[in-house]
């Protein structure tokens, strides 16, 4: 068990570490499984679990796709609903998906590395960037997805869930890293494609300029998918079978 205080600069910091049981739901066998009882055992890894979250949320999706999203941690309408990806940036993303024909409720699992809303410092709820302890709360939780659902490849949304999936530089750029493809370190049967957060195109409405430039890369991204994951998936699947 971690417990955590927040420093006058509004960040966390872990002041004392002490050993307890395994949570349960990281002794689950399926993904369903895993979802159902993080979400009604909860978790107290870190401060968001004090006050902030109306609930844990987990996943929405098909538990046996071969495709994730991973994005960064649930927002307000999240936090009310329970699913990811459920606020104008998951309307932006399943219309990203939908654009190349596939379903984002068949055919993908739509997550985020934090599984609860962010807090500011005085505690309460905010669309925040997560803290570094409360992501790296959430990683055994991360890693038992992955490893429990063994998707061939995780589209990463935005530079926060790239930094945390990949241990990637604090220092590291958006614009260097869309469109890169990556083995998961803990997994690398997984590959990791980098991409802008959808909710990018919303922050950048009022520029033009930013907008389509964010717009563009993201459709580069998803196009790079198509053809690397989806298009190639029949001449796999007619290997394995010959």
């Amino acid at each position: 068990m971690q417990l955590w205080k927040t420093r006058e600069d509004g960040e966390d910091e872990l002041i004392s570490t002490r050993e307890s049981a395994v949570h349960p739901a990281l002794r689950e066998t399926d993904i369903q499984s895993f979802g159902s009882t993080l979400k009604s055992t909860g978790c107290d890894g870190c401060r968001l679990s004090h006050g902030g979250r109306s609930q844990v949320v987990v996943y929405r999706g098909n538990p046996e796709a071969k495709y994730m999203v991973a994005g960064e941690a649930p927002g307000a309408i999240e936090d009310a609903c329970g699913l990811p990806f459920s606020g104008p940036a998951g309307r932006k993303l399943d219309a990203i998906i939908q654009s190349i024909g596939l379903d984002p409720n068949r055919d993908f699992y739509i997550g985020n590395i934090v599984k609860c809303r962010p807090i500011d410092h005085s505690g309460i709820k905010q669309n925040l960037t997560p803290t570094h302890e409360c992501a790296i709360a959430c990683r055994p939780f991360l890693h038992r997805e992955i490893e429990l659902l063994s998707p061939r490849v995780i589209i990463c949304t935005g530079l926060t869930a790239a930094r945390y999936l990949l241990d990637l530089p604090s220092k590291a750029r958006m614009k260097d890293y869309s469109g890169t493809i990556h083995k998961h370190p803990s997994f690398p049967e997984t590959e990791v494609l980098i991409t802008y957060h959808p909710a990018a195109i919303l922050h950048a409405s009022s520029n033009p300029t930013l907008c389509n430039y964010i717009r563009n890369r993201i459709w580069n991204d998803v196009r790079m998918f198509q053809k690397r994951y989806v298009n190639e998936q029949p001449k796999r699947e007619a290997v394995r079978a010959s």
